[in-house]
């Protein structure tokens, strides 16, 4: 879209408004920007709006049925956007009620012009999820809770500091510290030497093998040397199975039986579904629908003295 605003002039002749940088350039996904966009040309589905352009409604608000709905009231003055408010300005650093006040048709764009790139970021948020819910109550669908909007929009701004400051990272969810006071300035990339030194592969001992099986469709299985060196690798289309425990149960079994015919050396199996390789580690007699094979994994296992891990 283009940033058309007002008149052509010498310095503008396309008619741009520096100030909308403020939403094009601020880091939060593009519907929210879209969102922003709208409220600064007073283009959304208001009330009022709709009556202007000849739709036969009332203006009045359609949650409380109190106030004229324009943008100003369905993102403050509205009872459910301000319970919104006050519950984010526990989690967050949010402008208070003397900053949100309406100077015309560009309230919006004056608010976010003292603001920082943080704060916008985090009202930019804001906004779009009280207008999200806002559309729930007025389509007649059940509306989230506070309590459940408050965890969206904290995990949702989590989630893009993390990704804005480490774009290379390795995320695992829930295992991430985000600090708001960093901003969105990317964190200082490692030195080659750290990266080379992480990556370092450690070989195994000597005398075993190490049997890889990605338990994906079709099923992957690599056996290597202690030095790295690939003796074998497969893919295996499995036959029809119960359920995706059989299926994977199989796919462990095949491994073996490949691994076991290719070296006699002691296998160490790796595998990445933990619930098949519990079962198959278990001392426990299975009596499950799957005993029969977690039966004959053992013994392949005894046979050759494989480690799984």
């Amino acid at each position: 879209m283009q940033e058309q605003g007002g008149p052509a002039t010498s310095s503008r002749p396309r008619g741009e408004r520096p100030i909308w940088r403020l939403i094009w350039k601020c880091p939060v996904p593009p519907k929210v920007k879209n969102l922003a966009w709208r409220i600064s040309c007073n283009a959304l589905a208001t009330q009022v709006n709709l009556r202007r352009r000849g739709i036969k409604t009332p203006d009045e608000c359609r949650i409380y049925g109190q106030g004229s709905e324009d943008s100003y009231h369905a993102f403050v003055l509205c009872p459910h956007a301000r319970i919104l408010w006050q519950t984010m300005r526990e989690v967050w650093s949010l402008p208070d009620d003397n900053m949100l006040k309406n100077t015309g048709q560009e309230w919006f764009l004056h608010i976010l012009s003292r603001l920082s790139e943080l704060h916008q970021a985090s009202m930019l948020r804001l906004l779009w999820r009280i207008w999200h819910v806002h559309n729930k109550i007025t389509h007649d669908k059940p509306a989230p809770s506070m309590e459940g909007s408050r965890r969206f929009l904290v995990s949702y701004m989590n989630s893009s500091l993390v990704i804005k400051k480490c774009p290379d990272a390795d995320v695992a969810k829930g295992k991430m510290v985000v600090a708001y006071e960093e901003g969105f300035c990317a964190r200082r990339e490692p030195s080659k030497d750290s990266q080379k030194a992480r990556l370092k592969w450690k070989p195994r001992e000597a005398g075993t093998m190490k049997l890889k099986i990605n338990m994906v469709k079709p099923v992957l299985m690599v056996l290597r040397d202690q030095t790295g060196q690939v003796i074998f690798a497969a893919c295996r289309q499995l036959r029809v199975c119960r359920d995706a425990t059989e299926a994977k149960l199989e796919a462990m079994e095949e491994g073996l039986k490949l691994a076991m015919h290719w070296t006699p050396e002691m296998i160490v199996m790796e595998s990445d579904c933990s619930e098949v390789l519990s079962l198959v580690k278990s001392g426990n007699t299975n009596s499950s629908v799957y005993a029969f094979k977690i039966l004959s994994i053992r013994e392949l296992v005894q046979e050759r003295d494989t480690f799984v891990c």
